[in-house]
């Protein structure tokens, strides 16, 4: 007897669409392409496959859309973070040991929150991922959730529903209150991440205490906070978590990691939560040299026994020369030891003397700042990249910063590579980062390499915010009138299927995002001025139409990239068509809101687009009219522009009908 949703099919392909499997197999969500291979080959193409029953039931359960609404990737134990930075044995054991006395304390008037702060490099990060196995261990821990921008961790309304996911994991009767109240009310994982709170940990937890059985005091670890997407965010979770404390909504203690920025610090100093925190600095100090050195020394200690290195190897000389670079920041440390393991070298001691060689640079520059050491060594990092890579390798390292930069396979296809291509450009920078197999993807170790890539003082040639943003915006641009000018059949096979189950309309759908991205940044010279001018806007939408693409979100403001363009080529490009457009929401809803209208593009090959005057961020890009979009904005658009087709293409946030940020409309002539 055959099973599955095709039994005995052959030949045949389905683009995308969505499947819904009513089995009783586990929950499960694919949302590539992927290949089914038997008898015959058959293709589905950019779809969704959904297991709509949980084990038992006819529907998904609430805790099951809990998971899918959580990030388990931030998680302290995730494979995603394998392996973590923690804690050499035996350093950092002054701030271990407080934070786990305080959390086995019973004063009654305790201060509930702990901010641990410090500038880049200090080890925040190893010191929280020690404190959670320690408090594992204590069986003290609640919940943990390590922020990363660099590796796609940064969404804020996927913290509440995390820390709610993990709390419930560990208490069966909490588990099925959220099961309960999910089930009733999918939409409380959407909500604000104020509301989030409120319905995902305190009312479940307000009703344990109600039916008798109270969850114990635990500790809540959020770590990496100021790499939130957004400061409104950072303070916003703060503050939240503070009221919670004042109010003694919740049994939980909370550990807040992050550095010392300006909205954070103020947001920790003010009255209303310094009294009911602790703040705990891990500065800059060449106090911990000895736990850098016994760091150093374990850690190339097991090199030499690895590669059957003299005794002698490495001296306590070079350990102290390495000490000195390292200046109090064991990022530096480790950066180092990777860097001497690092497989696609010479070789250890090879590895060793090129970094023992930065001390005669170091002794002999006037440079004072407290990163400059780590510079220099980021740097020598960058230099080891072949000159003839190095261009691919800056420009992959610039499409890391955007949404979804760290996937290979796309952006493997956004610059042309292959994914052998890809990984070689990376080779030189596995001290930096790692190149995952599974998911194809980039893992960076540490935040502050981006913030040095990102800083033209510091990084200079090897900055990715100047001549790479020049050279990779022509290259997309080339690379975009190419498949639009193509015919459409041959671009369909070029784009159908790029590998690891990811379409070409992604990769298509990821070099539209970045290069209007790119647009908005630093300004546009006289030769790209002239390729927007003459770039055929109308076509990219009918290419859109023609291949069914599926809805693509991205960050874009088309008042900012209005603002990038000068007067004298506005024309051309874009120009503002209306000053405002009054519309409501919702037809029971009195409120007017007012956007702006501009045109993009000129002649037949122009686009009407309007602008949430909010500057809400998130575009979407999408084929077909939504029923989701305000119809009383539809109808004012059609009835203000008469002479453009009735038939309205769509940018904006579909998800969030009040706030749309972008409707195209195609010209009638």
């Amino acid at each position: 007897m055959s099973h599955g949703i095709f039994p005995e099919a052959k030949d045949f392909e389905i683009s995308h669409s969505q499947f819904i499997d009513h089995s009783r197999a586990q929950n499960t969500r694919i949302v590539n392409p992927q290949y089914i291979t038997g008898p015959q080959t058959v293709h589905i193409s950019s779809s969704t496959f959904n297991n709509a029953r949980s084990r038992g039931g006819d529907k998904m359960s609430g805790f099951t859309r809990l998971l899918l609404a959580s990030n388990i990737e931030a998680l302290h134990d995730s494979s995603a973070r394998y392996p973590p930075p923690r804690c050499h044995p035996g350093t950092r054991y002054r701030y271990i040991d407080k934070i786990a006395n305080w959390s086995s304390s019973s004063h009654k008037h305790k201060r509930r929150i702990i901010w641990v702060h410090g500038p880049a490099g200090v080890g925040k990060s190893a010191v929280a991922q020690t404190c959670a196995e320690e408090l594992t261990k204590m069986g003290k821990l609640g919940a943990t959730f390590f922020f990363s921008r660099p590796n796609g961790r940064d969404r804020p309304d996927r913290l509440f529903t995390t820390i709610s996911y993990e709390l419930a994991v560990k208490d069966e009767s909490c588990r099925k209150i959220l099961n309960n109240m999910i089930q009733s009310d999918p939409s409380l994982l959407e909500k604000s991440i104020r509301q989030q709170f409120q319905d995902l940990i305190v009312t479940p937890l307000a009703e344990l205490r109600a039916g008798g059985k109270d969850m114990k005091e635990l500790v809540v670890i959020i770590d990496g906070l100021d790499e939130c997407f957004s400061n409104e965010a950072q303070c916003d979770i703060v503050e939240i978590v503070a009221a919670s404390v004042k109010d003694q909504t919740t049994p939980l203690l909370w550990v807040f990691v992050s550095r010392p920025e300006a909205d954070i610090k103020s947001t920790f100093i003010s009255p209303h939560i310094f009294r009911l925190s602790l703040h705990l600095e891990l500065p800059v100090s060449r106090d911990i040299d000895h736990e850098i050195a016994k760091f150093l020394t374990d850690e190339l200690e097991s090199v030499r026994w690895k590669h059957a290195l003299p005794s002698s190897w490495p001296s306590e000389r070079n350990i102290g020369t390495l000490v000195n670079l390292s200046a109090g920041l064991f990022i530096y440390a480790n950066t180092v030891i990777r860097f001497i393991r690092d497989e696609n070298s010479p070789g250890p001691d090879d590895q060793l003397q090129t970094v023992l060689a930065l001390a005669q640079r170091l002794a002999s520059d006037e440079e004072t700042h407290p990163l400059f050491e780590l510079d220099l060594f980021y740097h020598l990092i960058m230099q080891r990249v072949p000159r003839k890579v190095l261009p691919t390798t800056l420009k992959i390292l610039l499409l890391t910063t955007f949404e979804n930069g760290t996937e290979i396979t796309i952006n493997a296809g956004v610059l042309g590579l292959s994914e052998a291509q890809f990984s070689n450009a990376c080779r030189s920078l596995h001290s930096v980062l790692e190149v995952e197999n599974w998911p194809p993807r980039i893992h960076f170790y540490h935040a502050s390499f981006m913030d040095f890539l990102q800083d033209p003082k510091r990084s200079r040639d090897f900055c990715i915010k100047s001549d790479c943003v020049m050279s990779l915006r022509k290259e997309l641009l080339e690379r975009l009138d190419t498949i639009l000018v193509e015919d459409n059949s041959a671009i369909f096979n070029m784009l159908r299927h790029v590998g690891h189950g990811r379409s070409g309309f992604e990769v298509f759908s990821q070099m539209v995002k970045v290069f209007f991205i790119l647009c908005q940044t630093i300004p546009l010279g006289p030769e790209m001025l002239t390729a927007l001018s003459e770039f055929d806007y109308e076509k990219m939408l009918v290419f859109w139409e023609t291949n069914s693409l599926p809805c693509s979100e991205f960050p874009c403001l088309v008042d900012q990239f209005f603002q990038n363009i000068p007067k004298e080529f506005r024309k051309k490009i874009i120009q503002l068509y209306s000053q405002t457009l009054s519309y409501s929401s919702s037809p029971t809803l009195s409120e007017k809101q007012d956007i702006r209208v501009y045109v993009l593009g000129h002649g037949r090959k122009k686009v009407l687009l309007s602008e949430n005057p909010a500057g809400y961020s998130h575009l979407r890009l999408c084929p077909e009219p939504s029923h989701q979009w305000p119809r009383s904005l539809v109808m004012g658009l059609r009835t203000r522009f008469k002479n453009w087709k009735s038939r309205i293409v769509y940018f904006g946030a579909a998800s969030d009908i009040r706030h749309p940020s972008l409707i195209a409309l195609k010209p009638a002539n």
